[in-house]
């Protein structure tokens, strides 16, 4: 079995400038557990996970 044969191909996905109540808000809604974060020329830029908002100072 490979990488391949698990992965998702299909995810929410938010802007760096985006509000966090709107992640925490697409978190919730799509049952992801970490959002990418996409560039304006949709690079990966970060993830955000529902562990950063508990760890957040």
């Amino acid at each position: 079995m490979f990488a391949m044969d698990v992965m998702r191909t299909s995810f929410a996905t938010i802007k760096p400038e985006a509000h966090l109540l709107d992640a925490a808000r697409l978190l919730l809604e799509t049952g992801q557990r970490g959002l990418p974060v996409l560039d304006g020329t949709g690079s990966l830029a970060g993830v955000i996970s529902e562990g950063d908002f508990l760890h957040r100072r």
